[in-house]
């Protein structure tokens, strides 16, 4: 058996609401992560125009099945706060996570979308994120007009995250010009590197 520093890196990128895997720079992301040799899947998560939290969290448990330090995630939008709840449920099985990256994260109702406030019902537990992802990253910018730069802000604070916030870069979508996305690779490759 192969010990945790041996093991391949496993990258999960989660995308958002009404989104799907080849939306953004979710397949850029995928190649640039297995160039460096690591494994990268980006997840199709049921019912994006209409989610729900149990179906989504069981497509992450169904495709990662034991998570350890050499399992990252890439979240985007909706898919942060999916991921965050995924990460405390791992605490009771002491599963950790080499790495989070979210990119328009948030873990309060959004003013715009109130169709996805079961996602954000019910406080997160802050401190098992924290003991369970190793590092954590969160991505903003200022004029995201669907996720308000100030809730990311909060959310990385509450979990200890570094946070990056740029003057411009709306929701990081294709309608905001990313296809590519160097800013979160360089991010991710630090925490691949760790």
């Amino acid at each position: 058996m192969k010990s945790a520093e041996n093991q391949q890196k496993r990258v999960f990128i989660i995308h958002g609401f009404d989104a799907h895997p080849r939306k953004h720079w979710f397949v850029w992301l995928r190649e640039q992560v297995e160039n460096l040799g690591a494994k990268a899947e980006i997840l199709a998560m049921p019912n994006p125009q209409m989610p729900t939290l149990e179906q989504w969290l069981e497509c992450i448990k169904d495709n990662v099945g034991v998570a350890d330090t050499n399992t990252f995630f890439v979240a985007h939008s909706l898919g942060t706060i999916t991921t965050l709840r995924y990460a405390q449920t791992l605490k009771k099985d002491s599963q950790k996570l080499g790495g989070i990256l979210l990119v328009s994260g948030f873990c309060a109702p959004l003013p715009s979308l109130p169709q996805l406030d079961s996602f954000t019902s019910g406080e997160l537990e802050y401190g098992s994120i924290i003991s369970t992802a190793r590092s954590r990253i969160i991505i903003a910018a200022k004029d995201d007009e669907i996720v308000p730069c100030g809730l990311s802000q909060n959310l990385a604070q509450n979990i200890e995250a570094t946070f990056v916030c740029e003057p411009k870069g709306g929701h990081f979508m294709q309608s905001d010009g990313f296809d590519t996305f160097e800013l979160g690779f360089c991010l991710l490759r630090m925490q691949l590197e760790c």
